[in-house]
């Protein structure tokens, strides 16, 4: 996906991440937060769905290949056992933050939760608040809010956006600008990532795990598309060369 960015995500640009709900949006984000924060890059992650030990929890499931079963049963052997208490520990030296939105929502430049932050993951468009307006109405603040913020700041900010959503969207349908690019994303948007997988279009063993990262606008680049690997339990993406 770096490749097909010429060269990974850039500073100021907000990258929309988008997908029917259940695809994977937010397990996406997840990954390519932790790979950032084991490059050194201090990422905050901001989730409208989660508290703090949630996201850590996920966090540890994917950076330690465990099942959040796992990580809350009794059931694991010593060896497995030390194998993810030794991740857990190197999980909480990296530079990687988990904030959940406050009853009162975060402010529009997000000055409360993001300093110092080089990166910034915010999960999900659907569920920030934004005083007294409507859904759709607060959702096109915050993309506008997100842009001014990336800007401001310097940052790529990532904003996961749930197509699902959207009335009328069949399940298994591919991601396109039309169905992502309301609520200002068109606009405000420098990159929009649409996310799909063929095994929620058509459950056939042929196509299990298989997924596709579609790179629908790029403002300096040209479109493509990158194919990954999914593996559900463990809420995971790889990229096809690591499998």
């Amino acid at each position: 996906l770096d490749a097909c960015l010429g060269g990974g995500l850039r500073r100021e640009d907000l990258i929309v991440l988008g997908g029917e709900s259940g695809v994977g949006c937010s397990a996406l984000a997840m990954g390519i937060a932790l790979r950032a924060a084991q490059q050194g890059i201090n990422v905050a992650v901001l989730s409208t769905e989660m508290s703090p030990t949630r996201l850590a929890e996920r966090a540890l499931a994917q950076a330690a290949r465990a099942t959040l079963d796992e990580l809350a049963g009794t059931a694991l052997d010593d060896q497995r056992r030390a194998d993810i208490a030794a991740v857990a520990l190197q999980l909480r030296s990296l530079p990687l933050a988990f904030h959940t939105q406050p009853a009162g929502g975060w402010l529009p430049d997000l000055a409360d939760v993001a300093e110092g932050a080089e990166l910034v993951v915010v999960d999900a468009l659907e569920g920030l608040h934004w005083g007294r307006h409507r859904r759709a109405a607060a959702a096109a603040a915050w993309v506008l809010a997100c842009k001014r913020a990336a800007i401001a700041r310097g940052v790529p900010v990532i904003l996961v956006r749930h197509a699902g959503a959207v009335d009328g969207i069949p399940r298994g349908t591919r991601p396109t600008l039309d169905l992502l690019g309301d609520l200002g994303v068109r606009e405000q948007a420098d990159v929009v990532l649409g996310l799909h997988r063929e095994d929620l279009m058509r459950p056939d063993p042929a196509v299990a795990g298989s997924a596709e990262v579609l790179v629908l606008k790029d403002r300096f680049g040209a479109l493509g598309s990158v194919d990954l690997w999914f593996e559900p339990t463990l809420a995971r993406f790889e990229d096809l060369a690591e499998v």
